[in-house]
């Protein structure tokens, strides 16, 4: 009879310990917004971003060239061309490409925004693989 008891008290600890609520809120605003139109923005230039790699059975890939330039395992750029504030690419830039949207930072060290407008690739198929040449356009702008 007595361990019916201790079973009682212990299930009746084990509730009352579970139903606690606890909220935790901030009243900081969740997200800001910046309203921003073409006439806000001065055009600076745009950039041609290519990458020439090769794959092989579809596991294996091998880089060959970077923005026309022989690609060297020893020396790694990288650089993140966003198109929104939350850090998801909405252009869908290939991970391959951003090796080389360094370039973009490169010729203008001043822009404030990038917009990628057209992306390519050209695939030439091989007989174990394929080789693929990617090709995005960038465009850079100043905030005024």
């Amino acid at each position: 009879m007595k361990w019916y008891k201790i079973l009682l008290a212990a299930a009746v600890v084990a509730i009352t310990t579970s139903c606690g609520v606890t909220v935790q809120s901030s009243f900081a605003p969740n997200g800001t917004m910046l309203n921003m139109h073409m006439e806000d923005l001065q055009y600076l230039g745009d950039s041609e971003l290519t990458v020439t790699y090769d794959t092989y059975l579809g596991l294996f890939t091998r880089i060959r060239t970077i923005n026309g330039n022989d690609f060297d395992p020893s020396v790694i750029r990288y650089a993140s061309i966003r198109s929104n504030a939350s850090g998801a690419a909405v252009t869908g830039i290939s991970p391959v490409l951003t090796r080389a949207s360094y370039k973009a930072y490169e010729e203008y060290p001043n822009a404030d925004y990038f917009i990628v407008t057209r992306q390519e690739s050209k695939i030439t198929m091989l007989i174990m693989g394929k080789e693929i040449e990617s090709k995005a356009t960038v465009k850079a702008y100043k905030i005024k």
